[in-house]
């Protein structure tokens, strides 16, 4: 399936220039080290980092719940790739 997002995974990285000044502002980025966004570095722009960071799994466990959904098969394990997926992207997960 295409898309038109940047393909994941999507990482989290610490801004290594901000953050040697003492900044600890963060990136999110693309499969092949695109940037997706800079959050400076505040409580909530670590969560919402996280959250757009999770994006390209938690993308990947909603078509695979519905799937499993609809057609009854290997529902547990879609719903096991969703709470996994909706874990990470609120940092219930290391």
């Amino acid at each position: 399936m295409s898309t038109a997002h940047t393909p994941g995974p999507w990482t989290l990285q610490r801004n290594v220039a901000n953050y040697r000044s003492g900044a600890k502002s963060l990136q999110a980025r693309g499969a092949a080290d695109e940037l997706i966004a800079t959050f400076p570095g505040c409580e909530r722009d670590s969560a919402n980092a996280r959250l757009i960071a999770g994006a390209p799994k938690l993308l990947v466990a909603l078509r695979n719940l519905i799937t499993s959904a609809k057609t009854q098969h290997n529902l547990d394990e879609a719903i096991g790739w969703a709470e996994a997926a909706v874990a990470e992207a609120t940092g219930e997960v290391a």
